[in-house]
C-alpha cells in the first residue's frame, strides 16, 4: 500500500482571494474596491487569486511527480496498463422472444468531451428476452409484502434527473396531497421517503401541475416555513421499509348479475356450508360502483343480512351503478370480501371453498321496520320505483316518488317517452299495431330471471273537496285528486260534468331551486278553498288556494264565461310564500270590502303559523301585500300550534258568499283541543290593510275535541252557529 503524498501548499482561488482580500483590507484601510462586484481593485485581486492557483496546484502535484521520479531511480516501472471496465446491458428488441447468444469481443462506443471511446466485451453472452416484473420482500410473521417501483425494473437507463425534491407548501397529518419542486423525473407508483417514512406515489396517475398525491396519508404534519423539508425518491430495494402491499381480497366478478342500480339483495352461495362460517365478522364486502350524488366511483359497503346455512345475504341499499374495472387484467362487475387485519400464517380447517354461487333480486323493503334495519325477504320489487323520504310538506312520509332507475328508455313505437312523469304507454288515442318496447339493462340482462313489468294507473278519485261560495253561474266543486290533480265538477240541470285544470309547473316556482312535477302536485292534506270573487257581464271569476305537496301555497283564478256562466276558462297559477317555518295544514278564504267603496272587493287567505295568525291580499298585485299577523284582542291564550285546525264560519245562505262587508268569522281548534270563534276587523291605509281580532272560548263542549278532524261551522238563523268537530 502507498503511503498518502504529503500535503503541500494546496490552496485554491477561492482561498487566495480571501486572503488578498484581508491583506489589502489591513494595508489600505477605507479602500473599497475589495469585496465590491464590477469595481476594478476586485477584479485584479480575482486575477491575482487565479494566477496564485495555478502555482499553488503545481507545488500540491510536487510529492507526486518526485515519488514517481524515486521509482525511476530505482529501475522500478510502473504496472502495465489495463483497459476500463464498465458494466453494459444489452436490450433485445421487443419482437424477440428466443434468446440470443453475443459473442466474446463485440464492440461498443459511446462519447464524451474528449472523443469516442470503444469497448468490447470479454466474455460470451447470453441475452436473454425475460425481463424482471416483481424485486420485493415478503415477511410472513407480520404479515406483510413491498417490492420496489416499477421504474427500477426497467434495463433503459435511468432518468439523471434529481433525486430530491422539495416540499413547499404545508401538508397536514393524513394529508394525501403534497406540492413539491422540481417534478422532473418522478412518476406513478416511484416511492418518496419523508422524515424517515416511505410514500408511494400514486401508481394510477401521474404527477402534474407540481402536486403529488400518495397512496397513505402522512403520518406527521410538513411545514416547510419551519425549515426546509425534503423528500428523496427511492430508488432502491430498502426491504421491509417500503408500503406493505399485503391485501386480503376475496374477487366474485360477473358483468351481467352485478349490473345493478337500484337497492338490491344479493346472495352467495358457499359449499360446504361450513365456509361462511368461518369467514371473520371483520370482513366487509364491497361493490365497486358510483353513488347516487358521487362524481368517481370507489368501493362501496353491503350490509349483511340473515341468510340459510351456506348463505351469505348482501343488502345494496344504496342507489347507483355498479361499474366495471379491471381485477388483474380481467374486467368485470365485480363484489369483494375486504379484510383489513393482518392473518397469521397458518392453516385453518374448514376454509377449502369447492363451489360459489350468485343470485341477485331487487331489493324490496318491509313498509315499517320496527328496528330501523330491514331486512328483504327476497322478492323482486318494482324496478322504476324507489322508496325515498317524501318532500317536506307532502301527505305522508310513505309516499312513493317516481324515478325510473333500471327502466333507462320508453318508446311509444318510435317517439321516446318521458321516464320522470306519467306517461301514455300507446299514446293519447290507442291505435291497432302501437307498440310499447322499453330498454331496462338492470333486470333484462340476467339470463334466467324472472322480472315482473307492473304498471300503475293514475288515481283520479276525489282526496280533498270544497264547494266553491258564488252568487252566479252552477253550482261547483273544486277537488284534489288523488293523482295530486286539480279538478272542478259542476252541477246543473241534474247533470255533473268533471273537468280536469292544469297544475302548477316548475317554471312557477323562483328562487327555489329546479323542481320535480311530484314534488308540485298538489296536496289533499289542504282543504281547497274557493270562493266567486268577481261578476262581469259576461264573466264570472273564482279565487282558488291550494297547497302543494311541497308545503307551498298556489293561487288560481279561473273564468266562468258563457250566457250562463258555465262554460270554464283555465287561469294561471300563482306561487305565494309561506308565512313561516311551521305553518298548519289549513287555511281559510274571504272576500272583504272598504266601507264606503263598493269597487274595493279584495279576496284574502288566514294561515296559521309560529304560534300566530297571519293573513295576505291574494287578488290585484301580490308584490304589494305581504303576509302580515292578525292582532288578537285581549291577548286570548290560543295555542296556535302547527296542528291546530282552521275553518270559516259560512253564511246561512250557503253556498252564497259570506257578506264582504261584514266582519270575517273563523272557528280555531287550537294546539290544545280548545275551541275559539273569532270575528276580524279590517282597517285600511295608504300602506295597505290591517288586521284585529276579537275572539270567544264559550262555545267548548264538555267532551275533548280531536285536532284530526277539521271542525266546520255555519250561520242558522239569525246569530246561531251549528259547529261540527271531532270527539276523542
Amino acid at each position: 500500500m502507498v503511503a498518502p503524498y504529503p500535503d503541500s501548499d494546496a490552496r485554491k482561488a477561492s482561498k487566495l482571494y480571501e486572503e488578498l482580500k484581508r491583506t489589502a483590507d489591513a494595508m489600505t484601510p477605507g479602500w473599497k474596491g475589495a469585496g465590491v462586484d464590477a469595481e476594478f481593485g476586485d477584479a485584479l485581486l480575482r486575477i491575482a487569486s487565479r494566477m496564485g492557483a495555478h502555482v499553488t496546484q503545481r507545488i500540491a502535484k510536487t510529492p507526486q511527480k518526485d515519488s514517481i521520479e524515486f521509482y525511476n531511480m530505482l529501475d522500478i516501472p510502473a504496472d502495465a496498463p489495463v483497459p476500463a471496465e464498465v458494466p453494459l446491458v444489452f436490450l433485445l428488441n421487443d419482437k424477440t422472444d428466443e434468446t440470443v447468444f453475443a459473442a466474446a469481443g463485440v464492440q461498443v462506443s459511446a462519447s464524451d468531451d474528449d472523443g469516442e471511446v470503444v469497448f468490447e466485451t470479454a466474455q460470451d453472452t447470453h441475452l436473454t428476452p425475460a425481463h424482471l416484473k416483481f424485486v420485493g420482500s415478503c415477511d410472513g410473521e407480520d404479515d406483510r409484502i413491498d417490492r420496489v417501483a416499477e421504474g427500477m425494473l426497467k434495463l433503459e437507463a435511468p432518468d439523471t434527473a434529481s433525486l430530491e425534491y422539495r416540499i413547499v407548501s404545508f401538508s397536514g397529518k393524513g394529508s394525501k396531497r403534497l406540492q413539491l419542486e422540481p417534478l422532473e423525473g418522478l412518476t406513478k407508483g416511484d416511492y418518496l421517503e419523508i422524515a424517515g417514512r416511505i410514500y408511494q406515489v400514486d401508481p394510477e396517475e401521474d404527477p402534474q401541475d407540481g402536486l403529488v398525491e400518495i397512496t397513505e396519508g402522512l403520518a406527521a404534519p410538513v411545514d416547510p416555513a419551519k425549515g426546509p423539508v425534503i423528500a428523496r425518491k427511492v430508488e432502491y430495494l430498502d426491504a421491509f421499509r417500503l408500503p406493505d402491499l399485503q391485501e386480503h381480497d376475496f374477487y366474485i366478478g360477473h358483468s351481467e348479475l352485478f349490473n345493478l342500480v337500484n337497492p338490491s339483495r344479493i346472495v352467495v352461495t358457499i359449499t360446504p356450508d361450513e365456509v361462511p362460517g368461518e369467514i371473520p365478522h371483520e370482513v366487509e364486502w364491497q361493490l365497486w360502483g358510483t353513488k347516487e350524488g358521487d362524481d368517481e366511483p370507489a368501493w362501496h359497503t353491503v350490509e349483511k343480512g340473515s341468510g340459510a346455512p351456506g348463505e351469505i345475504v348482501l343488502l345494496k341499499r344504496w342507489i347507483g351503478a355498479v361499474d366495471p374495472r379491471p381485477i388483474n387484467g380481467q374486467g368485470s362487475r365485480w363484489l369483494r370480501a375486504h379484510h383489513t387485519d393482518k392473518i397469521k400464517a397458518e392453516k385453518v380447517e374448514g376454509t377449502r371453498v369447492n363451489t360459489v354461487r350468485i343470485s341477485v333480486a331487487t331489493l324490496k323493503e318491509p313498509e315499517d321496520p320496527e328496528d330501523g334495519s330491514a331486512e328483504s325477504a327476497g322478492e323482486c320489487g318494482e324496478f322504476n320505483k324507489v322508496e325515498k323520504p317524501a318532500p317536506e310538506g307532502s301527505d305522508s312520509q310513505e309516499e312513493e316518488i317516481e324515478e325510473s332507475l333500471s327502466i333507462t328508455q320508453a318508446f311509444h313505437n318510435g317517439t321516446p317517452l318521458p321516464l320522470t312523469t306519467r306517461f301514455f304507454p300507446f299514446g293519447p288515442e290507442p291505435q291497432r299495431f302501437d307498440t310499447f318496447s322499453l330498454a331496462a339493462p338492470e333486470a333484462l340482462s340476467k339470463k334466467g330471471a324472472t322480472v315482473t313489468l307492473g304498471f300503475s294507473m293514475p288515481v283520479a278519485n276525489i282526496a280533498a273537496m270544497a264547494m266553491a261560495e258564488k252568487s252566479d253561474g252552477p253550482d261547483r266543486a273544486y277537488i284534489v285528486a288523488e293523482n295530486g290533480r286539480m279538478q272542478v265538477m259542476t252541477f246543473e240541470n241534474a247533470e255533473v260534468r268533471w273537468i280536469e285544470l292544469d297544475h302548477p309547473q316548475p317554471q312557477d316556482v323562483v328562487d327555489e331551486g329546479p323542481q320535480t312535477p311530484e314534488s308540485l302536485e298538489l296536496s289533499k292534506s289542504t282543504t281547497p278553498q274557493a270562493i266567486q270573487y268577481h261578476k262581469g257581464t259576461d264573466v264570472v271569476i273564482d279565487v282558488i288556494v291550494v297547497r302543494d305537496k311541497a308545503g307551498r301555497l298556489w293561487r288560481k283564478l279561473v273564468n266562468w264565461e258563457g250566457p250562463n256562466f258555465n262554460q270554464v276558462k283555465d287561469g294561471t297559477w300563482r306561487y305565494i310564500q309561506n308565512p313561516g317555518q311551521e305553518v298548519a295544514n289549513d287555511i281559510v278564504i274571504a272576500r272583504v270590502r272598504q266601507p264606503g267603496f263598493v269597487a274595493s272587493m279584495r279576496v284574502v287567505i288566514f294561515a296559521i303559523a309560529d304560534g300566530g295568525l297571519y293573513f295576505a291580499r291574494v287578488t290585484g298585485a301580490l308584490t304589494s301585500q305581504k303576509w302580515k299577523a292578525v292582532v288578537l284582542n285581549g291577548a286570548p291564550a290560543i295555542d296556535f300550534g302547527e296542528s291546530s285546525r282552521m275553518a270559516p264560519v259560512y253564511a246561512s245562505t250557503w253556498p252564497e258568499p259570506r257578506n264582504a262587508f261584514g266582519r270575517p268569522r273563523l272557528l280555531v281548534l287550537d294546539e290544545d283541543g280548545k275551541l275559539w270563534a273569532g270575528k276580524v276587523d279590517f282597517t285600511y291605509t295608504t300602506t295597505g290593510m290591517e288586521a284585529a281580532s276579537d275572539w270567544d272560548d264559550s262555545i267548548n263542549p264538555t267532551k275533548a275535541l280531536v285536532n284530526d278532524v277539521r271542525p266546520i261551522a255555519g250561520h242558522i238563523a239569525g246569530a246561531k252557529i251549528a259547529i261540527f268537530a271531532g270527539f276523542d
